[in-house]
């Protein structure tokens, strides 16, 4: 994404005002309604590197789509500690996750380098 330094800099003191530790650790959202606002929000916060502590990424039963997950997939290079992606029941399809698989591929060691666990169960996934 093309965000601005100047952008990034008003996210990072908002951050730092509300104190928001849990981007240090997890973003649990399983069914909780997060959508593709949310999504965009989650992206911008990984483009101005406010999101590098993260090492769990639940969004289980958000159904984003796979217009949600292109976003997210697009900034995964800026959470190197991630060690959980949960993507289950969102209403993906094969497109979003051959992009997902494009991106993993396409720098190995450098995209989710600590990922441990990668849920997709309850998708619309082709067996192909």
């Amino acid at each position: 994404s093309d965000i601005s330094e100047q952008k990034c800099k008003r996210w990072r003191l908002e951050v730092e005002r509300q104190e928001v530790k849990r981007l240090r650790w997890s973003i649990d959202a399983f069914g909780t309604g997060f959508g593709l606002a949310e999504a965009s929000t989650l992206t911008m916060l990984m483009d101005c590197g406010l999101t590098n502590g993260l090492s769990h990424i639940r969004l289980g039963g958000c159904y984003l789509g796979d217009d949600g997950l292109r976003p997210i997939v697009a900034s995964l290079a800026r959470v190197p500690r991630l060690r959980t992606l949960g993507l289950a029941h969102n209403g993906l399809g094969d497109g979003s996750i051959q992009a997902l698989a494009e991106a993993l591929s396409a720098n190995p060691g450098r995209v989710l380098p600590a990922l441990q666990r990668l849920w997709l169960f309850g998708n619309d996934i082709s067996d192909e």
